[in-house]
């Protein structure tokens, strides 16, 4: 029970000081985004990969066609042998950072995108997103893995913390690598709970040295607001995680609660289900979107959210502004009760309420005739990382 306690205490502690920022900073919003393809898993339960480039470029390409500043594309080259690892992913989002500080923006919002298989607790809103290299062993996931599967996961908790976390203060730049699951241990029973105590003591020792040079107080600078969009194939965990500890279903409650007042999670369908791929509809696709397989000009299979995002910017009609609330409305909308099947089903969003400054801030910019920059990262995944088979 402890070992959930003490993750939770540093994530209410730091989530506490955080909502006591002001309100983003208005004017026309400067978009950034970090749009992720993943799909050349080592682990052959993962099979057949799913189409995980081809939506990432697609959201790419929509978002800065959408008047995206700059963004971030990455994906896996499996010609080359190369594969997104978690790795690679947080150093893609810590590079996403450091642009936005470099670019010394005004007003700052931030997307990311995420497409790849990945293992999902029906009774909670956990989502662990599997890199390329990384392969789940038998038994399945069970409680008391399941610090084992964050470590080496891109985990939903540490990608939504992340973007909470980030402030254009560059006091605060030491949280930019920071991932919550790196203070969990792979230990089991009470030498876990002891590791991951004097994990959480480093940590806050660290934290202190840092404070001491931070002058006046580093939260006191506006968040930066932010929409995830999950679109990942999920599989359910055979056990369930949080139920049968209330301490950890509280835990999971109020980190959502959290980190969501200045941001936006969607996903692909709720926890445990099946996330299908689908023919990109040919009223959303634009002359770029076209992929050729097997010597034929087509439109490609992408991911629910990805067609979500572009029908969403598409009722943007002549390319006005979009505020953080009416871009969640009516992502929150798409698919509803569509008459014609031409959506996905809506997607899944965790419960949580938006700030009000947050909420009214302008997200999606106007558009105009200056094209954003895409920096295109092919990662190269090392060697494969296994999970969950029991240490003794």
């Amino acid at each position: 029970m402890a070992r959930f306690v003490v993750v939770a205490a540093l994530l209410l502690w730091n989530g506490a000081a955080l909502a006591q920022s002001p309100d983003p900073v208005r004017g026309p919003a400067e978009l950034y985004f970090l749009a992720v393809g993943a799909a050349d898993h080592s682990d052959p339960d993962f099979n057949p990969p799913v189409p995980s480039h081809h939506s990432a470029e697609v959201v790419a390409r929509a978002l800065t066609d959408a008047g995206a500043k700059y963004g971030i594309l990455l994906t896996s080259s499996p010609d080359a042998g190369g594969g997104v690892t978690r790795g690679s992913f947080h150093a893609a989002l810590t590079r996403l950072k450091k642009r936005i500080r470099t670019d010394r923006a005004k007003a700052p919002r931030v997307i990311v995108y995420i497409m790849t298989h990945g293992a999902a607790d029906p009774a909670s809103n956990y989502l662990f997103m599997a890199p390329d290299n990384l392969v789940i062993e038998e038994p399945l996931v069970k409680q008391e893995h399941v610090f084992r599967l964050a470590r080496r996961s891109i985990w939903n908790i540490d990608v939504l913390t992340a973007l909470m976390n980030f402030r254009m203060d560059e006091r605060l730049s030491h949280f930019d690598k920071f991932a919550y699951s790196s203070l969990m241990s792979d230990r089991l029973g009470f030498a876990m709970i002891a590791e991951q105590g004097a994990n959480l003591l480093r940590f806050n020792l660290e934290l202190d040295r840092k404070a001491a040079g931070y002058g006046p107080k580093p939260f006191d600078n506006a968040p930066i607001p932010f929409v995830v969009l999950f679109d990942n194939c999920t599989d359910g965990i055979e056990e369930n995680l949080v139920e049968p500890n209330p301490h950890f279903d509280q835990f999971v409650r109020q980190v959502h609660s959290a980190t969501l007042d200045a941001g936006r999670a969607f996903y692909a369908v709720p926890p445990g289900e099946v996330a299908a791929p689908m023919e990109l509809p040919e009223a959303l696709a634009s002359p770029g979107d076209r992929v050729v397989i097997r010597g034929r000009s087509v439109r490609p299979n992408v991911g629910p959210l990805a067609i979500h995002l572009k029908n969403v910017l598409s009722t943007a009609g002549n390319g006005g502004a979009m505020t953080v609330e009416e871009f969640a409305s009516a992502f929150r909308l798409s698919g509803a009760d569509d008459p014609d099947d031409f959506l996905p089903a809506a997607p899944y969003e965790t419960p949580a309420a938006l700030r009000p400054g947050v909420a009214t801030a302008e997200f999606i910019p106007a558009r105009s005739s200056v094209r954003g920059e895409v920096e295109r990262v092919t990662a190269s995944s090392a060697d494969p990382v296994r999970c969950c088979r029991r240490i003794d």
